[in-house]
């Protein structure tokens, strides 16, 4: 299980990104379902992203722009719910598909959200802290 930011494992930054001039930053470019252009940007520059399901995102609303981020090379997807970390993962296994599926925590839900991951087989789990404010 992958662990990032929490009891001094590594760090990932990522920053959420809304346009192309946002996507400059050292930081993994963090994208919303809707922005499958965006996407094809980083793709076509080889800049590394990652997808943003917050629980605003319905799995099944947004079933046809998550699969389009997974064909356009998404290294992670970011999840806020337990629920469509679930699903997603579900859909990289069926699929054999090469990223990985992070569910949103923090200190102090760690040992809860670490208990749920390893019941649903979820990747793994990152700090929210580690998304930077929009620029």
């Amino acid at each position: 299980m992958l662990m990032f930011g929490f009891l001094e494992t590594d760090s990932l930054s990522f920053k959420v990104c809304l346009d192309e001039d946002s996507l400059n930053s050292k930081a993994i470019a963090l994208l919303l379902p809707k922005d499958c252009f965006l996407a094809r940007y980083c793709r076509d520059n080889s800049i590394p992203f990652s997808l943003y399901l917050d629980s605003k995102s319905s799995f099944t609303n947004y079933l046809s722009e998550i699969v389009a981020h997974l064909n356009l090379g998404c290294e992670y997807v970011l999840c806020d719910s337990l629920y469509t970390a679930s699903e997603v993962q579900g859909l990289v296994e069926k699929y054999v598909l090469d990223m990985k599926v992070l569910l949103l925590s923090t200190k102090d839900t760690l040992r809860q959200d670490i208990q749920s991951c390893l019941e649903n087989g979820i990747d793994g789990l990152i700090d929210k802290a580690c998304i930077l404010p929009k620029a």
